[in-house]
This record gives structure tokens, sequence and C-alpha cells, in this order.
């Protein structure tokens, strides 16, 4: 499924990054960080997101305190693991892994590219063949979690997102009495 992303990630440093996933490839088109936000500044950001939504971004917010999350921006952490009891942040550098080694990221002309380099982290690999990673979040750059983030993002379904949803509900609709709603209604 195709998406538009809009993420902002500020575990260190306020970064937002605006990317599109077509066809199996993720197209950053802007990245920013900002220093010493405000109040103001967070309400504007989040004022973007907002509307950004409404032309059908999901937006993600990747923030160990709760300050642009809500309101239809959904919060997420690389830390937690995910329904099949994988840590997001294996499954989003597996990915990494896998997009960069067949050029599946790109960058808009004015984005400057991300590296997250090997020396961040450490891959093992289990005895059941499970893969796993050991990151120094210290030397990890924010601009590279924003990236990492928006991949686990494309990549996964987070049911609360408005695109997801309709492509639900729509493929359960498919073929339905469009009078069926109407006569329940006036049944009940």
């Amino acid at each position: 499924m195709d998406k538009k992303l809009f993420i902002v990630s500020t575990r260190t440093i306020d970064t937002t990054l605006i990317a599109g996933w077509r066809n199996g490839s993720l197209r950053v088109q802007q990245v920013k960080t900002y220093k010493d936000l405000n109040d103001k500044d967070v309400q504007t950001i989040r004022g973007q997101m907002k509307l950004y939504r409404t032309k059908g971004f999901t937006a993600v917010a990747n923030e160990p305190i709760t300050r642009f999350a809500g309101d239809g921006i959904m919060s997420i952490s690389l830390t937690d693991k995910d329904s099949n009891n994988i840590p997001r942040l294996t499954s989003a550098l597996t990915a990494f892994k896998q997009l960069s080694k067949r050029g599946g990221i790109s960058y808009a002309e004015g984005a400057k590219p991300i590296m997250v380099p090997e020396t961040v982290y450490n891959e093992t690999v289990n005895e059941r063949g499970e893969t796993s990673y050991v990151v120094d979040w210290e030397m990890l750059d924010e601009r590279a979690l924003a990236l990492l983030t928006a991949i686990y993002c494309a990549l996964n379904h987070v049911t609360a997102e408005s695109n997801y949803l309709q492509a639900v509900f729509g493929h359960i609709n498919k073929g339905r009495n469009p009078n069926l709603k109407s006569k329940l209604v006036g049944t009940f």
C-alpha cells in the first residue's frame, strides 16, 4: 500500500521527516532539525502534521515524552515490540539494510541523504535464526532515527492510520447493499 508519511522524532534533537512509500521504495522529500523548540513551535509543527493528515498522510511521533502525539498524530517507539513480539527497531534496521542494498531509498533535490552507519549497531542472530540488534543510542543520529521510524511505518500498518482504515472498510463494504444502512437505522 502506498503511503505518505510525516514523522517527528525527538529523542535528542527535534527532527521532522516527510516521505512517500510507493512500489517498495521510500522517497524522502524533506528533513528538518530544530533546536530548542518552544511550545509555540511545537503547536506549529502539530498544526502542520494535522494539515498533512487531511491530505492523506500518516502522522507519527517517535518521542520519549509526549509533545506531538494526540489528535490523530500517532505515537510510536522503535524500542517497543510489535504485535509479533519483535522489536520495531529490529524490523526497521532489517528493512533499512535491504532497501539500502537495492537502492530503495531516494532523496528529493535538496534533501541530504541520511546514513545509518553499521558502527552504531551490532547484528546478532540467535540459534532460532532470529535477528536482533544492539544499538549504541548515543551514536545514532536523530535524522537516522526519523528515517528508521518512516521505514517501519511504511512497512507496517498501524490500525489508527486513516488510509489503512479506509482500505480495510472499503474492502469489507465492497459489494454491500448501500441501502442496508438506512434500513438498519430505521429498525433500531
